[in-house]
């Protein structure tokens, strides 16, 4: 009776669970310290956090959310109904220096990426622009917006570019602004 499945024998069993068993716990105790060191390492470094402003223009939606899309595994996104709520309790509209300078301060975000769209279909156009913490422009960028995957990509391209100019441009006013700083205390 060849259809009938051989019982294996309970030692052979035991020893493949024992093997088993144990080559988990090693690759556990590998695996384990660098995982904490990547998640401490990555949680130190996402101390930024942004907000992606609602766009302007025909299919604002759409390519506001390939901006998210874009920068959401780079930054700590907040909501923007946050933002929002935040300029108007301070009585401005969000899209003022002085709105994105309330929303920044009451929300904690150190970017605020805004957008307008114009044209529609392949010819659709996007141009970004992110706002430091007081409502300063420090970038930009513009890029197709198309609709299809051809579009998400350059969009989300142009938002991670935008993103990390933005990034440096910001760090470096501070180091600059420290320069200044210890200068004066020198003086």
């Amino acid at each position: 009776t060849r259809d009938t499945p051989r019982k294996m024998p309970r030692l052979y069993v035991d020893r493949i669970w024992y093997a088993t068993t144990m080559r988990n716990w090693v690759m556990g105790a590998m695996i384990l310290p660098m995982l904490w060191c990547t998640l401490s390492t990555s949680s130190a470094l996402a101390q930024e956090t942004a907000v992606v402003l609602n766009f302007e223009g025909p299919g604002n939606r759409r390519v506001r959310n390939y901006v998210v899309r874009g920068v959401q595994r780079h930054i700590d996104l907040l909501p923007v109904r946050r933002a929002e709520s935040a300029a108007s309790s301070a009585g401005v509209e969000i899209d003022t220096r002085d709105g994105m300078a309330a929303a920044a301060a009451e929300t904690g975000a150190s970017i605020l990426i805004g957008g307008s769209v114009s044209g529609r279909g392949r010819r659709a156009r996007l141009s970004l622009r992110a706002y430091d913490n007081r409502g300063v422009e420090v970038a930009s960028a513009e890029s197709s917006a198309a609709p299809g995957r051809a579009g998400r990509r350059s969009v989300a391209a142009a938002s991670r570019q935008l993103l990390e100019q933005a990034q440096s441009n910001i760090s470096s006013r501070a180091e600059e602004q420290e320069e200044r700083e210890s200068w004066r205390e020198e003086v």
